[in-house]
């Protein structure tokens, strides 16, 4: 897999529901494409959202 052009890194902390919806927007704007790479930092969260960036 080609690395991308540049990375997003998301550091979180209980925001399932907000990072749901990023993490969808960002691959809305992938588009299928390797165009970048995104890399999530969970910082011990109690709402599932680890689980969910597992999924």
């Amino acid at each position: 897999m080609a690395e991308g052009k540049f990375s997003v890194i998301i550091v979180s902390w209980n925001v399932k529901v907000e990072l749901e919806r990023c993490l969808a927007s960002l691959m809305r704007e992938r588009n299928g494409e390797p165009g970048f790479t995104v890399t999530v930092v969970d910082n011990a969260s109690a709402d599932g959202t680890a689980a969910m960036v597992r999924q």
